[in-house]
């Protein structure tokens, strides 16, 4: 169920296992018109067998930045993905098996027996499949989740693509974020991405805020700060408005349906990013699936989610979640002293945190250096109200 990056990635791995997939949503060959951005580093062999494409960029960049109170390379490569190829690609990879099906529909209910799923389709017969899997987004209407429904911490940006003159920012460099500025009870920070020729990405970004920033407050904040910085605006392409829920719950065990992106929890509660982790995941998700379906449906999808959601990625996830509700809490000062210390780290220990991957010692370890590194203000911070979670995390 649906036509996002994660159902077609899914699409395209079970097919090359073997298996018969239809992929069902109301359009499922509609162009993506988000913005996604990875690390170049993770687009990975793997990566590269399901989707066919060893070029999959818009536009890629070798040298990353982020500044806070200095500039810090962060020693990584980063890309814009390229939206029509990526799709092309995973079509491809699906439909050339001839284990690929697809419906135009839109999903009113999905109905588990003993032995397979009704999926209950609008203005169509409803099908009969042995395992379901929900791509339609962290807004399912199907994922049963730990902590309910509601999210608290949502990402929010709008995004300017123009032609500009008087960039002070280097043509070959990605601005990962910029949080100068004044200092504000919510913060947020400069996305900067060059695309070659004087055109320019720029997206004034609220990395994450309960309920989320508007829309209307960040563009003012962006027209300021690129007024702040001299940049001369000759000609505006387009613009673009993002807003996601950053805490989306762990999805409860013993569900029938299995999620996949969004839906199955894998936005990232530190960046916000969820594609890569949805390509990675496909393959090793599909071949669970290969080795599952002579199995009782139950076990079938409970397998399907353990490859998603092991215990060691729950505990770490927790992890996760805490860093980010201590995110909540600080001010533009207190953030911008956090990533000041988080990216004096070592480029192995930020790619560990920002990678979603990780297990929970891992985690634990970057967390602790961290705290180590940190000021007295921001290690008070962190440790602001009941330090008891934060001990907890850090020794258990």
């Amino acid at each position: 169920m649906g036509s996002g990056p994660a159902a077609w990635s899914l699409a395209a791995a079970v097919t090359a296992e073997g298996v018969d997939c239809l992929l069902v949503a109301p359009a499922p060959h509609a162009e993506w018109p988000q913005t996604y951005g990875m690390w170049t580093d993770q687009w990975s062999e793997p990566v590269v067998q399901l989707t066919g494409l060893q070029n999959p960029w818009l536009h890629r960049w070798d040298r990353v930045v982020a500044i806070s109170d200095r500039e810090h390379v962060v020693g990584r490569g980063y890309g814009v993905l390229h939206n029509e190829r990526l799709l092309a690609g995973l079509r491809t990879q699906a439909e050339r098996t001839g284990r690929m099906s697809v419906r135009v529909g839109s999903i009113v209910a999905v109905e588990p027996t003993d032995a397979e799923c009704t999926v209950h389709v609008a203005d169509g017969d409803p099908i009969t499949a042995r395992l379901v899997f929900d791509g339609t987004g962290a807004a399912s209407r199907h994922i049963r989740r730990e902590n309910g429904p509601t999210t608290l911490a949502v990402q929010t940006a709008f995004g300017r693509v123009v032609r500009a003159h008087n960039v002070p920012f280097d043509q070959g460099t990605c601005v990962l974020m910029d949080w100068r500025g004044p200092g504000r009870r919510d913060p947020s920070f400069l996305y900067a991405l060059p695309f070659g020729g004087g055109e320019w990405l720029f997206e004034e970004t609220s990395l994450a805020r309960r309920g989320g920033m508007d829309h209307d407050e960040l563009r003012r904040r962006l027209q300021e700060r690129l007024d702040s910085l001299g940049v001369e605006i000759v000609e505006e392409r387009r613009t673009e408005e993002v807003r996601f829920p950053m805490d989306v719950p762990l999805p409860r065990a013993g569900q029938r349906v299995v999620g996949v992106g969004a839906a199955a929890s894998l936005v990232h509660p530190a960046t916000g990013y969820s594609v890569g982790a949805s390509l990675r995941a496909a393959g090793p998700l599909a071949r669970v699936v290969s080795a599952s379906l002579g199995l009782p449906v139950e076990e079938a999808a409970a397998r399907c989610w353990t490859s998603l959601w092991d215990d060691d990625r729950r505990k770490a996830r927790r992890l996760e979640t805490f860093g980010l509700g201590r995110l909540l809490t600080m001010d533009q000062r207190d953030t911008q002293a956090f990533f000041e210390t988080f990216f004096d780290l070592p480029t192995s220990q930020t790619a560990v945190y920002l990678g979603g991957e990780a297990g929970p010692q891992a985690l634990r370890k970057v967390m602790w250096d961290l705290f180590r590194r940190a000021p007295g203000r921001l290690q008070i911070r962190l440790v602001a109200g009941n330090p008891l979670p934060l001990v907890r995390s850090l020794l258990r």
